[in-house]
C-alpha cells in the first residue's frame, strides 16, 4: 500500500509543533475606559513570531471588504466600520490552508480604527490556530444562561487575578442596573477572597459603572 502524503502534510505538522511550544498568554494591558485587562497584538506576536520563524510558518491577513455605517445610542448617532479579512496561515515549504473569513467592527475614529480591527482579527486567529490559553472569559460557560441569570465564577478553576479579572470584564459589559447587580452578586465569594487592594479597585469598577448606567437611565 502507497502513503500518499496530504497536501498539507507539512503545514499541519508546523502548526503542531508550535502549539507544543506556546505558553500561556497573561493579560497585563488594562482599558483604562471600560476596565477590563487583555493582552496586546504586541504580546501575541512576542510570543508567536519566533516559534512561526522556527518551524517555518507565517499569517497572511489580506483586507476584503470595507463597509462604513452608524449606530445610534442613547448618546446619539457615531461612525462605525466594518472591515472584512481573509487570514491564512502559509508554510515556507509553499503550502496553506484555506483562507478563514473574519470581520469585526470598530468605531470609526480615524486611521486607528484599521489598527484595531486588524490587531483584533490577527489576536483571534492565532488565538484559535495555535489554542493560546489567555485566561478569557468568553467560554459558553462564563455566559448567561437562557433565562438571563449570570453565572457564577465562584465554582470556576483559576487564581484570584483571573477570576477578578472575569468579574472586571463581565461588569464592564453590563447594559442594565438589574445585570449589575446580578454580576455584583456572581462576583461576591472572590470578592471577599481578594487583597484590600483588589476589593477597592473592583469595587470602584462597579460603582463607576453604576453611575454610568444611572446616568443612561436618566437618574
Amino acid at each position: 500500500m502507497t502513503n500518499v502524503k496530504s497536501p498539507t502534510n507539512e503545514i499541519d505538522a508546523a502548526i503542531v509543533s508550535a502549539i507544543g511550544r506556546v505558553e500561556k498568554l497573561a493579560k497585563v494591558e488594562k482599558n483604562k475606559f471600560d476596565h477590563y485587562h487583555f493582552a496586546s497584538i504586541d504580546a501575541f506576536l512576542s510570543l508567536v513570531n519566533p516559534i512561526c520563524a522556527e518551524v517555518g510558518l507565517f499569517i497572511r491577513a489580506d483586507e476584503v471588504e470595507i463597509h462604513e455605517f452608524s449606530k445610534k445610542s442613547r448618546s446619539g448617532e457615531s461612525a462605525w466600520v466594518r472591515i472584512t479579512y481573509d487570514v491564512t496561515a502559509c508554510h515556507a515549504s509553499g503550502q496553506s490552508l484555506p483562507a478563514s473569513r473574519r470581520s469585526v467592527e470598530v468605531a470609526r475614529n480615524g486611521a486607528q480604527a484599521f489598527g484595531s480591527a486588524q490587531s483584533y482579527v490577527l489576536k483571534q486567529f492565532m488565538r484559535s490556530l495555535f489554542l493560546i490559553p489567555t485566561g478569557d472569559k468568553d467560554d459558553a460557560d462564563f455566559q448567561k444562561t437562557e433565562n438571563g441569570v449570570v453565572k457564577s465564577y465562584a465554582g470556576q478553576s483559576g487564581s484570584i487575578e483571573e477570576r477578578l479579572a472575569g468579574h472586571t470584564s463581565e461588569l464592564s459589559k453590563c447594559e442594565t442596573l438589574g445585570e449589575l447587580a446580578a454580576e455584583w452578586k456572581a462576583a461576591a465569594p472572590v470578592y471577599r477572597a481578594a487583597s484590600a487592594e483588589q476589593k477597592k479597585e473592583l469595587l470602584q469598577i462597579k460603582d463607576d459603572m453604576k453611575a454610568k448606567l444611572e446616568r443612561a437611565d436618566g437618574g
